[in-house]
Order: C-alpha cells, then structure tokens, then sequence
C-alpha cells in the first residue's frame, strides 16, 4: 500500500508526501524521490490479486504462474528458464555468459529449470557485499594449463559417467565455468567503488548494478532476477530506527532501481528491457496492526512495470479508499489481474509465444499459461 498504491488515511505519517502524477499515477516523494522524476516510464498494476497468502506458496506461484502442487512443483520451470530455454535458438558465438541469472537469492527461493534442460536452470550467484565485486574472475593458471586439466577432467568423467552422481549438472556448470573462466569479465563483474555508492553501497544496490552491467554487456543473458527481502512489515512499519522499516527499504529500493532504470535508459537499453517489481501477495489495508503494522493479504495487491515497450506514465486499475478492495478493473479482461496474466505479458513482452504447449518426458502437456487457449488468462496489453 505505501509503495504503487498509497493512500492518505489517518495512519499515515506527515512526512510521506504523496503526489499525484499524469496517467493516475501517485507515489510518496519522500520514499521514492528518483523513481518520482521518473514517473513517465512507470506502469502500475492496481487492480492485482494474488492466489496465494503464505510466503513460499506465494514465492512458488510468483517464480512459475503455477500452484505448488507436491505432483507436480518438482517439474515446473520457473519463468526465467522458460525465457532461457526460448532464446536458445538466437544465441550466437558472443552470447557466453548464461541466459538465466539469479543474483543474492542463493537457495531462497524456488528457481527451477523443472523438466527442462539443466542448461535452462538459473546460474544462481549468491552474491554477498564486498564492497568490490565478486572475487575470483580468473582462473590461477595459464589457458593452456587450463585446457589440459578441463581435457583430463572430461577424459575421466567419460571412462565411467554411471559412477558420477548428477552428472548432468555438473556438465552444465562446468561448461558454463569453463567459459566464465576464459572470459575477461572484469568489465562486467569488478563493480566499480564510486558506482556502487551511487547505487545505494548495500546488498540489493549491488544485485542491481550488476544488472545493469549484464545488460550493457549484451553477452546471452535474457533473464534476471534479483531479490531485495525485509518487506514483511509486521511491526514498526514506520519506525525511522525500525532497520527492517519502510523508510530504509524503500530508500534502498527507490536508489538501486531508480538509478538502474535512468542508466538504462541513458544507455538505451531500456526500450528492449523489461523491468517487473512486485511481491507474492498485499498487505492489510487500511489502519495497521496492533503491532503498527501489516500482514499478509490477498484481495489487492500491487506490481511496478518500466521498460520493455511499456507505457508510462499510467495507473491501472484502482482500489478503495482504504486499499482494500479493488473497485476499477482498469483493463480489458474487466476483472482482477493474477500472476497468470504478468507471466503471459513478460512472455509477450520477450516475443515469447505465451499460449505454447510442450509434451514432458513424463507424459504429460505443459502450458507456459494455464488455461491460456480459452484467453482465460493473457496479456495485459493496456501496458503497451
């Protein structure tokens, strides 16, 4: 509610600042100063529900537009390895870093290439702040010493591949290591001092700055996916010294994608990328908890969309005057937006054919959307 749907009720505190924009766009200045002058490239969802309320179901249908089911949750791709696995075929000889790039979210949440190709799986960087990057770019040998350990290594795996547990993993890391290790990715990697003050000098500053350097570097990568935790507010929501606050996390926030969408946009790269922020789910609306704060919630729900063809400034769809209840549908689906309709528009966004089927190894079809041949779910096209 205070960040793409805020509304000025008795609980919120004087400093917030809530302006309104062109398109019905309204953002708190005071949280969100860079992502305000930037207020024309924005598109905000209004008019989401979520199916979900817990965290790791949420987490689950937000990475995959499916419902964990215990059948079927270990087969599911997530979307970056559907993205990953449909540009596959445009990948050309400079495409080396992977497609589908998972920064800081380690095991956290569930990235999965489900019963597509472990190539399709996300290369997950558990990124930790160091304030220079992360260490160990290059490999401590020479190439040619290199090539004749990666030979030996390869002979061996050969003479015998039944003795090696998951084999197939560890080929696609170690064809993916091989090529990093090969490569100069200084330029990319090596996160410069200045930059990373610039973006925030914390954790998430970082993910998005090396975002951004992946994405000027043009080198394969066709997903990524970054992780900014802390917005579970039960408590203290607008306790200035609370470190896990509203007031830091959308400071945090409000740099690092702020200032990844106007480099992006400088570089112009940002017609061609699609940036999506959101959650799993909303949060109570209206006066906060007994806690002085607020929980988890599914009727409202709100998604920030910029780049990638959208549209800005605009505001779709509209809830009540506490945040509660949505009453203008603000599309032509004329009712709630689910997590099933974004997946189809970043599939859409990508030229990603969103109603494609595949028959599984297991013997059963895939829909990359559910229900998508009856248009039950689609594109919102209200955002281009």
């Amino acid at each position: 509610m205070e960040t793409w749907d805020p509304k000025e009720g008795p609980w919120v505190p004087g400093d917030l600042d809530i302006r309104s924009y062109a398109g019905g766009v309204t953002l708190s200045h005071k949280l969100f100063p860079i992502l305000s002058r930037n207020v024309a490239d924005l598109v905000v969802l209004r008019s989401l529900q979520a199916w979900e309320a817990i965290h790791e179901r949420g987490q689950y249908y937000l990475q995959t537009s499916y419902a964990d089911l215990p059948d079927l949750s270990r087969q599911l791709p997530c979307l970056g390895s559907v993205t990953a696995y449909e540009s596959e075929s445009s990948r050309t000889p400079d495409d080396f870093l992977p497609p589908f790039l998972a920064i800081g979210v380690g095991d956290l949440l569930p990235f999965s290439a489900g019963f597509l190709s472990r190539r399709y799986a996300p290369f997950k960087m558990p990124f930790t702040y160091i304030g220079n990057g992360i260490p160990n770019l290059h490999a401590s040998i020479d190439a040619d010493r290199l090539s004749k350990r990666i030979q030996l290594l390869e002979s061996l795996e050969g003479a015998n591949p039944g003795s090696y547990g998951g084999l197939d993993d560890n080929a696609v890391a170690a064809e993916w290591a091989r090529t990093l290790l090969t490569r100069d990715l200084d330029p990319i990697f090596r996160l410069d001092k200045k930059e990373s003050e610039h973006y925030g000098n914390n954790y998430f500053g970082d993910q998005c700055l090396l975002a951004r350097n992946l994405i000027r570097a043009d080198a394969g990568v066709r997903f990524l996916a970054l992780f900014q935790g802390g917005w579970d507010h039960h408590f203290d929501l607008f306790d200035p010294s609370n470190p896990m606050g509203l007031y830091r996390l959308a400071f945090e926030f409000d740099t690092a994608v702020g200032n990844l969408l106007e480099d992006l946009k400088a570089g112009g790269q940002l017609e061609k990328t699609l940036i999506v922020a959101m959650g799993e789910f909303g949060r109570t609306p209206g006066p906060l908890n007994s806690s002085k704060g607020r929980d988890h919630y599914r009727a409202a729900q709100v998604a920030l969309l910029a780049g990638g063809g959208t549209r800005g400034p605009k505001a779709i769809g509209a809830t009540d005057p506490n945040g509660g209840f949505i009453v203008d549908y603000g599309w032509s689906g004329e009712r709630p937006i689910r997590m099933e309709d974004i997946t189809a528009t970043i599939y859409s966004a990508l030229g990603i054919n969103w109603t494609k089927t595949i028959s599984t190894p297991s013997g059963w079809t895939y829909e990359y959307i559910r229900h998508s041949e009856p248009e039950r779910y689609r594109p919102i096209d209200e955002v281009f």
